[in-house]
């Protein structure tokens, strides 16, 4: 019996070390820039049929037939392109470009479609061309 108890206890002893709470911290000669903590990802990625919003997560597209009343305040601008919010509806829903061409989020319904009646009552900063 002693014999059992004494193996038991080596054992427990030869155990013991490795279940420790050990804590790392992790040392690096590195030190973090101004650059690494800039977003690789742009504001907007624009493509051939539209644009999309990465802040947002939205995808903008062309509304044909369809142009603004009055253009609003810069939204977004990187130099080459630059979009504008249209005046008198919400930013995140229509934008428009320096060509007066009018974007809608789509992920986001009419409540009207362009050209069916009441539509000019629900976009009343919008007309339709068609």
């Amino acid at each position: 019996m002693k014999r059992k108890t004494v193996c038991l206890l080596l054992a427990l002893l030869a155990l013991l070390p490795g279940c420790q709470a050990k804590y790392y911290r992790e040392t690096s000669s590195e030190t973090l820039s101004v650059e690494s903590l800039t977003d690789s990802v742009p504001p907007f990625v624009f493509g051939q049929n539209g644009f999309y919003d990465t802040a947002s997560d939205a995808e903008y597209l062309p509304v044909p037939k369809v142009e603004a009343k009055e253009r609003g305040e810069e939204y977004f601008s990187d130099g080459e392109k630059t979009l504008y919010r249209v005046e008198g509806l919400h930013e995140s829903y229509f934008l428009m470009d320096d060509e007066g061409v009018v974007y809608k989020n789509a992920s986001l319904p009419w409540m009207v479609e362009p050209g069916e009646d009441g539509w000019e009552d629900d976009y009343p900063a919008l007309t339709y061309v068609g």
